[in-house]
């Protein structure tokens, strides 16, 4: 178990520190029905990262076989991380100048005025449908599906997992349900170095697991 969770970690990691999501989840807390909509786009968000984990895991197994770790296992670990380090050298290419002012997706503008369904949909659609953070999830699906954890490891594994994964939406949350005079000023500053530098953070983040991942493949391939 401790070995599944040292390997989902860093993967963890990287779904947290994704800017994409951070930002929407900001606009939400400064939005009129923010004590109604930021909880459900936290469940939505949860749902999409423990379903991702758990379906790759899934495919992962029924399609490899030998319990995740023989060749095949390897070739496709080392397959996504060669798609990651793609992706990462893709988000620095299109990262803005210096001077530049950076844009976001339109459809940000109306997170704002979003109701509670719509912002439940949000946070599951903002990692589904985006294939940087289902790249990730792809790699910690691989990984999990490798150890074939009993029940009761599973659950707690996968708890850990989405505490990690999902701090960077839950902590602020709560932050701004105990503290909201406190904690407005700070997410205001942290919307704008997110927007600023969003492609430059996902560029590094997609390195880092991008190189781990091909590392994993090309030692599990060694005789």
């Amino acid at each position: 178990m401790f070995e599944a969770i040292g390997e989902l970690l860093p993967l963890a990691v990287g779904v947290s520190i994704s800017p994409l999501p951070i930002i929407a989840m900001i606009v939400l807390l400064m939005s009129p029905q923010a004590r109604l909509t930021a909880p459900v786009f936290l469940v939505g968000w949860l749902a999409a990262i423990v379903g991702a984990l758990l379906l790759f895991s899934w495919l992962s197994d029924l399609g490899l076989g030998s319990g995740g770790k023989g060749h095949g296992a390897a070739m496709v670990k080392l397959v996504v991380g060669v798609l990651l380090l793609g992706l990462a050298w893709h988000e620095w290419r299109v990262r803005p100048a210096p001077g530049e002012v950076a844009t976001l997706p339109h459809w940000l503008a109306a997170v704002e005025h979003m109701g509670p369904l719509a912002a439940a949909g949000l946070g599951f659609g903002i990692y589904a449908a985006n294939p940087k953070n289902l790249t990730v999830g792809m790699a910690a699906g691989i990984s999990f599906g490798a150890h074939h954890l009993p029940p009761g490891q599973t659950i707690f594994t996968v708890i850990i997992y989405l505490l990690i994964a999902a701090v960077t939406i839950w902590l602020p949350i709560l932050g701004y349900f105990l503290a909201e005079r406190r904690v407005r000023p700070w997410l205001d500053e942290m919307r704008v170095w997110l927007t600023q530098h969003n492609a430059a953070v996902m560029a590094v983040l997609l390195l880092v697991i991008g190189a781990m991942m091909s590392g994993k493949g090309i030692a599990a391939l060694a005789p």
